[in-house]
């Protein structure tokens, strides 16, 4: 169907679309709508002053006749993308899709329709996107922290920056491989499992102190690390991607755990000083730590330790050292405090008192200030003999004044000296004498004549003079001597005089020599005491080691002693059974009795040989450790005390408890021996209730109540019951081993059985302690690590 321009044009000129009919044999433009002339001024072309016919001559538009020939010659439509017209500014270049359509006008003539849809915006923003992918890209590379992005299933290293391969151990070769392919190490560690749940969840992961093993150089390395692992998500909401932002800790935390090996060292060594030192914990400043020396200080003993300072020592309130060990705690700057005084109640009388301290922080391996190390010198009797000096000095100083201080006038223009007879004396020069400017400048110290020098080339500039020199009286002796003064200035800012006053600091001077002396001899203490220390530290790693070597004796004592103690109590018992069995009968009813004693005693005396070696066994806490079900444990104890519980109609309720990492022997006679004592000391006629909960503590409370490691979790076990109880007084009492509160007649037992649960306990780094009431039951609690 024929089509004319009229029609196209009438058809075109009524849309926004950019359209324009050229002649498909001259390229002339014969009509263009309102549109395209716009586009075309955005191009930069002005189409007022051209003609259709010259169009043709337009930059923008000659950018098009390459395209519009190739459309001609086959007569075929044809479609262009991302066209650039160029403009007079390369900011403002204009992007269209064009679309040539050819038609014939009036049956022979060949025109073509040219359609422009102007995409410069979305050029633009596509640009724009790919500049900031860029930039991102570039962050992370340049990131001064591991970060890698890994993606899909298999977690395709997708890209790393040169901190993570750092941190790896590898270099650009794993980009583009699986995580496990690039670091088989990983096979057996956890860290697949935990990003499968980031791309499952789309939750991220947080990772502290985390430890890992990674193979670097060669060499297979126990690290720790600090880390996230979070999702990347596409536009549906999917995680397809996890981004990793690591950093390792690996000397922060082997620094941690030194420290805390290292403390007990340390605790040894400050108790054995002969300084007074203290430390107090926390922002409340409890007393962790105080060695005699410092209790002597204090005038207190051993009870204050673990109360705060403001209850140890109430009588700080209203001095300022609570407000300076706050500040040392705030900032971690160490306060030096030099004959500081303060009041303490000593031997029941508040008294005054004077020290050298420091109050220096105690950080952690992350830099955080924990506690406050306080050492103290007890210089009461120096600041007492230093007073009567200074009242000395003051006596003299006030003497001076009331015969007047030298003092002197200058006159730079005519070397005009003026001064009075007290400044002659300070001087050592002869007061009946016309004294010059020389004459002064002659009785110092040729030594000190730079320091003078230098003093007034200063005053010149300040306009203020001051200096300390010596000068030499007549008689050879030697004074000292302080000069203040001012210098006047005329207009031209030129020195026109100084006047000022002298003063005989002879006696300051000397007094400054004694403390500097005094200063020096706390050095060489200090020295000293350092030295003892090393010594002390010395003679304790000896002592350590005989410890070790002792208790490795006394385990092999108790094993060899306990094993042949067994076979002489065997025959005894196997011969009374045959006494009594073969020749019972012709024992009388005495005779029976003192058998029955044999035998009672006999067996006693095997179960306390088997307690002994058992605790003799618990002396071993470096058996192996290994994943414990606790209720497999309770269940395998409450089977074998089935008979007694049905005895004792006894009710016995337990939590469903967590597994945790420990010796399973072990944990068996943990829970044999407080199950067995809950039962043993029930009150006659009351049925025995047994109660066994748990629940988790953080590291911080166990540290602070137990003393334990805060950088652990733990569990706390409670075995509660309705027996006899026992008075608080000997909570602590009932662990040591041969220890018992209660009738031997009455309630059976060897008086080893908690003495093992304190053992077993103490082997898993935990702790245990007892709460009783008399007449109304027992709770004994367990405190174990979550390894």
């Amino acid at each position: 169907m024929l089509v004319s321009e009229n029609v196209v044009g009438n058809v075109f000129s009524q849309t926004t679309l950019p359209s324009l009919i050229v002649d498909a044999d001259t390229f002339e433009v014969s009509w263009l709508n309102a549109a395209c002339e716009k586009l075309l001024i955005q191009a930069g072309s002005n189409t007022v002053e051209l003609s259709q016919s010259e169009l043709h001559k337009v930059s923008a538009f000659r950018a098009l006749l390459p395209q519009l020939r190739k459309s001609a010659e086959t007569n075929q439509p044809r479609t262009v993308s991302e066209l650039h017209l160029s403009t007079a500014s390369a900011e403002s270049e204009i992007v269209c899709n064009i679309h040539v359509i050819p038609f014939l006008q009036h049956e022979t003539q060949r025109m073509l329709l040219v359609l422009f849809n102007d995409i410069t915006p979305y050029i633009r923003s596509r640009h724009d996107a790919e500049l900031r992918d860029s930039d991102f890209r570039n962050l992370i590379m340049e990131a001064p922290v591991g970060m890698a992005v890994l993606t899909g299933e298999d977690l395709v290293i997708e890209s790393a920056n040169s901190a993570m391969l750092a941190l790896w151990g590898r270099d650009e070769e794993v980009i583009g491989k699986a995580m496990h392919d690039a670091m088989p190490e990983l096979v057996l560690q956890p860290f697949k499992r935990i990003l499968a749940d980031v791309l499952n969840t789309g939750e991220p992961f947080y990772g502290y102190e985390f430890p890992g093993n990674l193979l670097r150089n060669g060499v297979l390395e126990d690290c720790y690390f600090n880390f996230i692992y979070s999702p990347v998500r596409r536009s549906n909401g999917e995680a397809d991607k996890v981004m990793v932002i690591a950093y390792e800790v690996t000397v922060q935390v082997k620094a941690k755990r030194q420290l805390e090996n290292s403390e007990k060292r340390f605790r040894n060594l400050v108790e054995q000083s002969l300084v007074a030192t203290a430390i107090y914990v926390g922002e409340e400043m409890r007393i962790e730590l105080a060695n005699d020396a410092m209790l002597r200080l204090w005038g207190k003993d051993s009870s204050v330790i673990g109360k705060t300072l403001r209850e140890a020592l109430p009588e700080l309130d209203g001095q300022p050292f609570h407000e300076l060990l706050a500040n040392v705690y705030k900032t971690g700057v160490t306060y030096a405090g030099r004959e500081d005084r303060a009041d303490l109640v000593v031997d029941g009388t508040l008294q005054s008192f004077f020290f050298n301290f420091t109050y220096k922080a105690l950080t952690d391996v992350n830099g955080q200030v924990y506690a406050i190390l306080n050492m103290a010198i007890d210089i009461t009797d120096q600041v007492r003999a230093k007073k009567r000096i200074q009242e000395s000095q003051d006596r003299l100083s006030q003497a001076v004044i009331s015969a007047d201080l030298g003092t002197f006038e200058f006159e730079y223009h005519n070397s005009q000296m003026h001064y009075t007879r007290r400044m002659a004396e300070i001087f050592g020069l002869d007061t009946q004498e016309k004294l010059t400017h020389a004459d002064f400048t002659s009785a110092i110290h040729l030594d000190d004549l730079l320091i003078r020098s230098l003093a007034h080339a200063r005053a010149a500039k300040t306009g203020e003079l001051f200096y300390e020199v010596r000068v030499i009286h007549p008689d050879n002796t030697i004074r000292w001597i302080r000069l203040n003064g001012g210098v006047k200035f005329d207009r031209f800012n030129v020195p026109s005089r100084i006047f000022g006053t002298v003063m005989d600091i002879t006696a300051a001077k000397t007094e400054e020599e004694t403390l500097r002396k005094s200063e020096e001899q706390l050095r060489i203490l200090a020295q000293q005491l350092e030295e003892r220390v090393q010594e002390r530290t010395t003679a304790l790693r000896e002592a350590n080691a005989e410890l070790v070597r002792s208790n490795q004796e006394l385990e092999q004592f108790a094993f060899v002693t306990s094993h042949d103690l067994q076979e002489p109590l065997r025959k005894v018992r196997t011969f009374a059974n045959l006494l009594s069995d073969k020749n019972g009968h012709l024992l009388d009813q005495k005779g029976k009795l003192y058998l029955d004693k044999i035998n009672a005693s006999s067996t006693r005396m095997s179960e306390l040989i088997s307690s002994l070696l058992n605790f003799s066994r618990l002396m071993n806490s470096e058996e192996r450790m290994q994943p414990v079900d606790l209720n497999d444990v309770l269940l395998n104890v409450l089977s074998d005390f089935e008979l007694l519980i049905r005895q004792k109609n006894a009710l016995i309720e337990y939590d469903d408890l967590p597994p945790i990492k420990a010796n399973p022997l072990q944990m068996n006679q943990l829970f044999f021996n407080l199950v067995i004592n809950s039962l043993k000391f029930t009150k006659i006629g009351t049925p025995a209730e047994i109660r066994i909960s748990w629940k988790e503590i953080s590291g911080a409370v166990a540290a602070a109540r137990f003393g334990l490691a805060n950088n652990l979790t733990y569990l706390k076990i409670s075995f509660a019951d309705n027996g006899i109880g026992f008075e608080q007084q000997y909570a602590n009492k009932i662990f040591d081993i041969f220890q018992r509160l209660n009738d031997r007649s009455a309630y059976e037992g060897t008086g080893i059985g908690l003495a093992l649960c304190k053992k077993i306990v103490n082997n898993h780094a935990g702790h245990i302690y007892a709460e009783g009431m008399l007449g109304v039951g027992a709770k004994f609690h367990v405190i174990l690590p979550v390894f």
